[in-house]
C-alpha cells in the first residue's frame, strides 16, 4: 500500500494493521468505546498514532464528536482508537477518558474524566463519577462534606467559628446537622431542645413561652414544718433507693412556679419536687447533676426535663422507714412575713446518703399559696461520724429551682457544702 508523507512518497508495508487502516480510509464506522473503559490495543506504531493516508488532505480529518465528511462516527470521548479526535490512537495500554489518553486506573479505582477516583471515599466522585458531596447538614454550623461508603455525608467541626461547642444532632433537632447550642433555636443548650418561636440566646430559649419570673434567695430563720405531723398527710417512697418517684398527683393549693400556674406534681426520693405529670421524659437512672461549666454556666440540673424544686439533689440519697410525707396546712404555718394562705409541705424524713453510712437528714419543701414563695427547711443533717460532715452538709448536692430543661433557673448551691448548722432555711421569693 502506498502512503504519502510530508517528505515525499514512500512504500510502507503494513502487515497485521493493513485491513483496519483500509477500513478506516473507506469511511467505516469506528467501534464506539464508552468513557472510562480500560481496553488496551496494539497498533504497531511507536507513538500510538498513524501517518496520514495517501490521497487524504490535511483538512479532511474527522470531527471530534462523530459523523463528518470523512465518514468517522466514533465516540471520541471514550474510544482509545479515536481519542479526542477521529484517528487519534492512545498509546498501547492506555485508555481514553473524556477525550484524553491516560494510563488505566489501579484495581478498585474508577476512571473519571482523565483521573482515577475511589468512588467509596472521593468527595468529588462519590458513588459515581462527577458526583461532588456538598452536604453540610441542616444546623447553624456548617459541617464538612465527606464521602463514606459511596454516600455523601458530613462531619461536624470540633468547634464553632467563635471557638464554642458544636453538637452533632439528628432528627430531634430538625437534622441531621451541626448545631451551636448557645444560639441554635433547634438545639438550644442541647440536642432536641427546640425554641417554639425560634430564638436562642446563650443556650436559653428567648420566647413568650419561657417564664420571665425569677427568684431571689435569702436565709431567714423559719420554724420547721414536718408534713409527717400534719393531719391527713400521706406517706410514700418508704425505704426506697435513690432515684425513685411517686405517680402524678393534683396540687392541692393554687401555686405559680416561675410565673406559670401549676396543677400537678410528683415527688422524687432524691429531695426533689417536680411540677407537671410524669412522662417518658423522666429518666430515674440519670443523676441529678449541676455544673458551672456546662453551658449555660451554672445550670441547676441539666439531666431533667421538668420544672422542679431541688432541696437536696444528691444521687445517693435513699429514703428510710418514714419515707416521704406530704400534706397541707390549714393556714400559713411559717414565719409572719410569709403572708400567704395554705401551704403544701413535702418532708423527707430521716433519709440517708448511701455513700455516708449512718447519716440521717430530715428536710422539707414548703409551697405557700398567694405569695408563691418556696422554702427549703432543714431540721437535721447528721453525717456518718455523728456530726455535720461535708456529705451531710451537701458537698455532692444540687440545690435550687429550675423552670424547664436548660431554661431559667435559680441555683443556690452546686456540689458544695451549704448547710452550716441546723436548723437552716432557704427562701426563694418570686421577683
Amino acid at each position: 500500500m502506498l502512503f504519502r508523507t510530508k517528505s515525499g512518497t514512500a512504500a510502507v508495508t503494513f502487515l497485521a494493521a493493513a485491513t483496519a487502516l483500509a477500513a478506516a480510509a473507506a469511511g467505516a464506522s469506528c467501534a464506539s468505546q464508552g468513557e472510562g473503559t480500560n481496553e488496551t490495543f496494539t497498533d504497531g506504531s511507536a507513538d500510538g498514532t498513524q501517518p496520514e493516508a495517501s490521497g487524504s488532505s490535511s483538512g479532511s480529518s474527522g470531527s471530534s464528536s462523530g459523523g463528518s465528511s470523512s465518514g468517522c462516527d466514533a465516540d471520541t470521548m471514550g474510544d482509545p482508537f479515536n481519542c479526542g479526535s477521529c484517528g487519534h490512537h492512545c498509546p498501547q495500554g492506555n485508555v481514553c477518558s473524556c477525550g484524553q489518553c491516560m494510563a488505566p486506573c489501579a484495581m478498585g479505582m474508577a476512571t473519571c474524566c482523565g483521573s482515577c477516583a475511589n468512588l467509596m471515599t472521593d468527595p468529588l466522585n462519590c458513588g459515581t463519577c462527577n458526583n461532588p458531596c456538598t452536604n453540610t447538614g441542616s444546623g447553624n454550623v456548617l459541617g464538612v462534606p465527606e464521602c463514606a461508603g459511596g454516600q455523601c455525608l458530613f462531619t461536624c467541626p470540633d468547634a464553632g467559628p467563635d471557638g464554642g461547642t458544636v453538637l452533632t444532632c439528628g432528627a430531634d433537632a430538625g437534622g441531621p446537622g451541626c448545631f451551636d447550642p448557645s444560639s441554635s433555636a433547634q438545639a438550644c443548650g442541647g440536642c432536641g431542645i427546640v425554641c417554639p418561636s425560634g430564638s436562642c440566646v446563650n443556650g436559653v430559649c428567648q420566647d413568650a413561652s419561657v417564664p420571665t419570673v425569677g427568684y431571689t434567695t435569702s436565709t431567714p430563720t423559719l420554724p420547721f414544718i414536718d408534713a409527717c405531723q400534719l393531719a391527713g398527710h400521706s406517706t410514700s417512697l418508704v425505704s426506697q433507693p435513690y432515684w425513685q418517684n411517686t405517680g402524678t398527683s393534683t396540687l392541692p393549693i393554687s401555686f405559680s412556679f416561675f410565673g406559670t400556674a401549676q396543677t400537678q406534681y410528683f415527688i422524687g426520693s432524691q429531695g426533689t419536687l417536680f411540677f407537671g405529670a410524669v412522662s417518658g421524659l423522666f429518666t430515674p437512672s440519670q443523676p441529678s447533676a449541676c455544673s458551672t461549666n456546662w453551658p449555660p454556666s451554672g445550670l441547676v440540673d441539666p439531666t431533667q426535663q421538668y420544672p422542679e424544686a431541688i432541696a437536696f439533689g444528691d444521687t445517693n440519697l435513699g429514703t428510710g422507714a418514714n419515707g416521704v410525707c406530704y400534706g397541707v396546712t390549714s393556714a400559713d404555718a411559717g414565719s409572719s412575713d410569709a403572708g400567704g394562705g395554705p401551704q403544701f409541705v413535702v418532708t423527707w424524713s430521716q433519709v440517708t446518703v448511701n455513700n455516708d453510712p449512718g447519716s440521717s437528714l430530715t428536710f422539707s419543701i414548703v409551697l405557700t399559696q398567694g405569695t408563691n414563695t418556696i422554702d427549703f427547711l432543714y431540721q437535721t443533717a447528721i453525717g456518718g461520724d455523728g456530726g455535720l460532715d461535708s456529705i451531710a452538709a451537701g458537698v455532692n448536692a444540687t440545690v435550687g429551682l429550675q423552670a424547664l430543661h436548660i431554661m431559667p433557673y435559680t441555683q443556690y448551691s452546686c456540689d458544695s457544702t451549704f448547710i452550716t448548722s441546723t436548723p437552716f432555711a432557704i427562701r426563694f421569693t418570686p421577683q
